[in-house]
Order: C-alpha cells, then structure tokens, then sequence
C-alpha cells in the first residue's frame, strides 16, 4: 500500500477511446513502470443534478466543507447553485482521501474541480495536476477571464504541474505557476497498433485524405466546419476526395455538399486502421486551439503525414511528417503536393523521467 497513489481521472484510459483515454492511458503506464500502484478515486453514482446540488445544500450544515464554499464567492457570478460547488467537492473527495490506506499523493487529472487541492492539502496529501487541458479554453468567452483566474488560483495551489501542451505551460509560468512539460506519448499497447498501421502502408493503396476526429468537442467541431468550408471552395480547382470519420461527426453531413466528401461517423478500431492504413494524408484543422493533441502524434507513428493549421499544430510544430499553413491558398498548395512516410516519433523520454522523479519526490 505505501506505493499506491490516488488518481482523479474523468476518463478510464481505455486504449480504444478517445484522447481523454489515451491521455490517461499514457499516465497510468508511466507509473506502472516506476512501480506504483493507482487507486481510482470513487465517487457515488449521483446521477441527476438534484442528487448533486442536494448533497451541495447539505454540505453547508459541515463545517469543514462551509470553508471551502466561502473561499469561491465568485461562483455565484454565474449561478447561485455553482456557489455549492466546493461544499460537493469537499464532501465527495474528502471521504475519498480520508479512506486511501496508500501514499498521501493525489494526481489530479480532473482540474476542473478547482477546490481539490485544498481540499487534498486538508488531508495532508500532496497534488500533482494533469490538466488534460486548460478548461477554460472550452468554455464561452463571456465566461473565459473569471473562469482562466479561478482555473490558474487552483494549479497555484498544487505542488506540482504537467501540461499536456508547451503553450499552456508558457502561459502558466507567466501566472505564476511553475508548470511542467509532459508531452502525450501513446501507451505500448496503442505504439504497437500504430506500428501494425505503419506496415501496411508500406504497400497499401492511398487515395483519399482523411478528416478524423471528435465532433462532440465543441472547438473540434468548428475546426471541422471551417476545414470542410475552405476544402469545397478548393474542389472547384483541384479534384480531391475526402472521408470524414469519428464520433459525432455526422453532425457535419449538412456542410457536405460533394459527393467525393464521406461522412462514416463514429468506426470501429478496425474500420479506423483500414481508413489510416488507406489515407494519403491527415487534415487537422482548428479555429481555436483546444484539442488535437493526442490525435497529431497518433497520426505521425502511424506513419500518415498531417497537414495542419498552425493553431491545430500548436506543440507538434516541430515533428517530422507534419506541414503547417495558415491561408486557404497555403492549404491548396500542400494539397498538390506528396509526402514520404513521416519518422517515427521520438519518445519524451526526458518529460518522462522529470514526471516519474517528481512523483516519487511527492510520495
């Protein structure tokens, strides 16, 4: 028990998921092979949102958790009932921390519950954030300044912080958070998959680009919109075909007016390696960057170069296989052209190891 370590992950790293899953997939191999044990925190099955504001009211009668509710009065900007927010928080995880037999270390995958380090620190235990993402950068910019304060008070709090993303770690630092740098690297169990894919193309017949993504991310999805926008206006001077794949993205039939654009919605594991094994080459595009970063890495090692917008590259700008525009006519020009296989990516073996000391530091 002393090397267990609690985590807090909204996902459950299954390597047939999505990249919530592959993200913590990645974190929870990492501590496998440093020797660590993970316990899940479990929460109860609260199932409609009067099962969690009633258990938000109660947690007002406690006095423990009543400090936590005063010390985030600006919830109350957006909606009384968000005001309860830190009381569930407190009630949820305290029992939580309170009843983990293992080594006092929280990584705290789950950032959006802003009151979890001091909640955690209550209890004695040390918090190393994983923000999969900045949440604030999903939310509507009406709600953006108070939300990224709030969102940047609570990593402050931890004592330690990985990014997923070189510029989120940039723009923490100049707030005052002395972030990490861990970049997403795919499981072995994914890498050897991507391998499989890298082979087949080898020989393979590659006809069609490929859009591939989640159109349940709001910021994904307007990405997805654009793209589909800028690529029709170029069909009417190149000819191209396109298939569009992944969860949700049937919401993009009505932005498809050509009959060589395909929309298949969401693919099985195997219908995805046939649709990666057969593409000429990867189209990732987004309006604002929040997002993509495990799809980008993913796409390189299995040997598909990526043709991407300089926002959608963000920390991936660098790798080999991938080519960057910003302009519609930057985009036509990459269009005409080939590309040989991308390299292999690399491993983050340096990332790796500054994460793996600091949580035994922690622990």
């Amino acid at each position: 028990m002393p090397h267990t370590v609690l985590i807090d992950a909204f996902y459950t790293g299954g390597i047939n998921g999505h990249g919530g899953d592959h993200r913590t997939a990645q974190i929870l191999e990492l501590l496998e092979k440093a020797a660590f044990e993970v316990a899940m925190i479990q929460k109860p099955g609260l199932e409609t949102r009067r099962d969690r504001v009633w258990m938000g009211i109660r947690s007002i009668a406690n006095l423990k958790t009543l400090q936590f509710i005063l010390k985030y009065p600006q919830q109350t900007i957006f909606s009384p009932l968000k005001a309860l927010l830190p009381g569930f928080q407190a009630q949820i995880y305290g029992q939580a921390l309170q009843n983990h037999a293992g080594s006092k270390l929280l990584l705290w995958e789950t950032t959006k519950h802003f009151a979890i380090p001091e909640i955690a620190k209550a209890h004695r235990f040390n918090v190393v954030a994983l923000p999969h993402n900045l949440d604030c950068f999903v939310l509507d910019p009406k709600q953006f300044h108070q939300n990224f304060d709030l969102e940047v008070s609570s990593l402050q709090a931890a004592d330690a912080v990985f990014c997923i993303s070189r510029e989120e770690q940039w723009l923490l630092k100049l707030k005052g958070v002395d972030a990490d740098y861990l970049p997403y690297y795919p499981p072995a169990a994914i890498v050897e998959r991507l391998l499989e894919i890298r082979e087949l193309r080898a020989t393979s017949v590659k006809e069609k680009l490929l859009i591939l993504g989640s159109a349940g991310n709001v910021p994904t999805f307007h990405g997805m919109i654009e793209q589909l926008q800028w690529l029709q206006a170029l069909r009417t001077q190149q000819e191209f075909s396109v298939d569009i794949v992944g969860y949700r993205t049937e919401l993009l039939q009505p932005h498809c007016q050509h009959d060589d654009f395909v929309v298949h919605g969401t693919a099985t594991p195997e219908e995805l390696d046939e649709f990666l094994t057969h593409a000429t080459v990867a189209l990732v595009h987004q309006k604002a960057a929040a997002g993509v970063l495990t799809r980008i890495p993913e796409l390189l090692i299995a040997g598909v170069p990526v043709i991407a917008n300089l926002v959608a590259a963000r920390s991936a700008i660098e790798f080999s296989g991938l080519y960057c525009y910003e302009t519609r006519s930057e985009l036509a020009t990459l269009l005409t052209q080939s590309f040989e296989m991308p390299e292999i990516l690399p491993r983050p073996t340096d990332a790796e190891k500054r994460f793996i000391d600091r949580i035994r530091q922690l622990s």
